[in-house]
């Protein structure tokens, strides 16, 4: 039996086709994986003080392509839900009393959350999470931190977080002239051996 071009050229198209599709998932030619670590990484911060203002900063975000929003003061209490359409959402609400909370809006990029360690948080109000995502083929941390006014420093053991490839963004609290305040306030001195 001999190929007609015709026949050939349909192998090629489906060929082509089937080049950035992710094998064994479902039926057909599938989809192309969005999942993979992507060259350019856009992540964007806001402290939005109530969840409810986020709508317009959210579709500022899908404009410019952004794959992780991580936010501050999201005020949502422990047993309300959240979904935003397009995103996988992980969030961490504060527990002994209300307001506080961060959450991080991801899409497009796989990601895995990072247990904190208790020391660093534990008898003070800062609020932290963090995720770790793959990007250029190696990992990368990003912590989301609220720190509030009221706190006077932030703990020696923040530290530890701080290994090689880490990101620290959030709302800390740390009045500065350099950063634009007309007023400064020492939040933290690190102390290294």
């Amino acid at each position: 039996m001999s190929d007609s071009p015709l026949d050939i050229h349909a192998v090629s198209v489906v060929a082509q086709a089937k080049k950035d599709c992710v094998p064994g998932l479902g039926r057909g030619l599938g989809s192309k994986n969005k999942l993979q670590s992507p060259n350019t990484l856009k992540i964007l911060q806001f402290n939005i003080n109530g969840i409810s203002t986020c709508a317009a900063k959210i579709k500022l975000a899908e404009g410019q392509d952004v794959q992780i929003i991580a936010l501050q003061e999201t005020k949502l209490k422990i047993n309300s839900t959240l979904k935003i359409k397009g995103y996988h959402i992980y969030r961490t609400d504060r527990r002994n009393k209300s307001g506080g909370g961060l959450a991080f809006l991801i899409r497009g990029i796989n990601y895995q959350s990072i247990d904190i360690n208790t020391r660093i948080i534990n008898n003070t109000n800062l609020e932290i999470q963090g995720i770790t995502v793959t990007w250029r083929g190696r990992p990368l941390n990003i912590f989301n931190m609220y720190h509030p006014p009221d706190l006077k420093s932030l703990p020696n053991e923040i530290l530890d977080l701080f290994v090689e490839s880490s990101i620290c963004i959030g709302d800390l609290n740390a009045k500065q002239p350099t950063w634009g305040s007309t007023k400064k306030k020492k939040k933290y001195k690190p102390e290294r051996n």
